[in-house]
This record gives structure tokens, sequence and C-alpha cells, in this order.
């Protein structure tokens, strides 16, 4: 006998609708299309729309982009998976993950994704997906947690190095790379650090690490001086107060202070 599934909605559910939900569950869907639906019920696409749009119209699924769509139970206990995949190839970084390992005691409500593919913000009733694009040869070092893939702890901290911005800035990341340092596998670290391959993020990373006394690393730096903060702007006061606050051993022009 097949167990029925209740869905919490002011509305009534007909017998269609409900053999629809069934389907998704029996299926173990957390997303789903009406193309797909319409190959496992066996329905005609006109009939599976208008099913779909009435349980939209009730609120028991949501959309999350163009003929797309979740339960709206799935959307608050599986957003990472929802997440990742809806924008496949993609996994979790930057300050969702930060918290996610407990790195930051900061909580974003948007969930971050990498990818190498170009997608478009996504924004549910639920919660908001921000797709962040990376170069083929930078998408690696990640892992499948419960259904869901996410950043390696070390992999994390380069995303977050590398672009702070997507981490709450340079000092949320600098802290962030503190507060997860014991639980690093040092080699690995530096091994992602070099594939990463960017010696500007090199210089930067190096000069961090050993400003707060965790390591000192040998690798490629650029031929030029790099800001420390290259996502900060300055004026032209600053930028005079710069060239004098340089690093020559990491080649950094220390444009922010971190401690």
């Amino acid at each position: 006998m097949k167990k029925q599934i209740h869905y919490n909605s002011i509305y009534s559910i007909s017998k269609t609708e409900s053999a629809l939900l069934q389907k998704i569950n029996e299926s173990k869907l957390t997303i789903f299309t009406p193309r797909e639906l319409t190959k496992i019920l066996s329905w005609k696409k006109q009939k599976t729309h208008n099913v779909l749009q009435q349980l939209k119209n009730k609120g028991i699924i949501i959309s999350i982009k163009r003929n797309t769509y979740t339960t709206k139970e799935a959307s608050t206990e599986k957003s990472f998976q929802i997440a990742v995949e809806s924008t496949s190839p993609s996994y979790i970084s930057f300050w969702t993950a930060l918290s996610y390992y407990g790195f930051t005691e900061q909580q974003p409500k948007s969930i971050q994704i990498v990818s190498p593919k170009q997608y478009k913000q996504i924004i549910t009733l639920k919660f908001s997906i921000i797709p962040i694009k990376l170069k083929k040869e930078r998408f690696f070092g990640y892992k499948r947690i419960n259904n869901f893939t996410i950043a390696e702890k070390e992999k994390c901290i380069i995303d977050s190095l590398a672009y702070p911005k997507n981490a709450g800035g340079l000092q949320e990341a600098v802290k962030c790379l503190k507060n997860a340092w014991k639980e690093l596998d040092k080699q690995l670290f530096i091994k992602y650090l070099v594939r990463f391959n960017n010696k500007a993020l090199n210089a930067r990373t190096g000069y961090i690490l050993e400003k707060l006394n965790l390591k000192n690393i040998k690798v490629q730096l650029p031929s030029t001086y790099v800001k420390l903060n290259n996502e900060k702007q300055s004026s032209k006061t600053a930028s005079e107060r710069e060239k004098k606050q340089r690093n020559k051993k990491w080649r950094i022009i220390i444009n922010e202070e971190i401690n």
C-alpha cells in the first residue's frame, strides 16, 4: 500500500494533484520540471503544466526558475541540495560554506554557489541562490555531503581569499582563515593554492599567513606589486600613502591593515 503524502495548505488537493505529488515523492525528486513529470506520469504536456500551476497557486510547490520547481517543504529542509541541483555543475562556497563549517558566526541569507557556467541569480520565497562563475580549471576541491556538493575547507578558504567580497570582505576572510587554520590540511591547502594558479593570490596569501604567524610558504610571486585588498578603492591621498607601505618580500601594497 502506498504511503499517503500530506502537504500543508489552506486549500484542498484534488486526486490529480495528489497523484503528481505522490509521484514526486516516490521518485525522490528534490527539484523537477514539467518535462520529466510528463514522462514519469505518462500525461499530456498541457495537463502536467495545468496541475503544476494549480499546486503553485495553492503554495504547495514553488518556482525556482523557469520550468523548474520544488515543494514548499523541500525548500525549507533541502535548500543546499536545491541550490546545487538547479545550477549544475556547482558547489557551495564562500560565506555560505564558511558558515556551514563554523568558521564565521555570520548567518548569510543567500546560498553562494560556484560554477564554471554562467547562471542568473535565483530568488525564491524561501531563499536566494547567488551563482559565482569560476574558470573551469579553478572548479575543483569540493566534496559531497548529505546530497549536496560543497567546497572542502581548504578550497573554501582559498576561494574566499581570492574573492573576499563574496566572504564578507577581506577582514572577514582573514578572520575565517584564522578560525579554520587548526582544522585545515596544510599540504592540501598549499596544493590547492598553487593549483588555483594566481600569483597575486599567492602573494596575498603568503603575506597574510606570515603576518598572522601561521606559516611561511614558498610560491611563485607576481613580477609587479599587487594590492593586499584588490577590491578596495583608493583615494589620491591613500594612493600616495600606499607607495610607502609595501612589503618587498611578498610584493604587496599594504592598502589595508589586518590583524
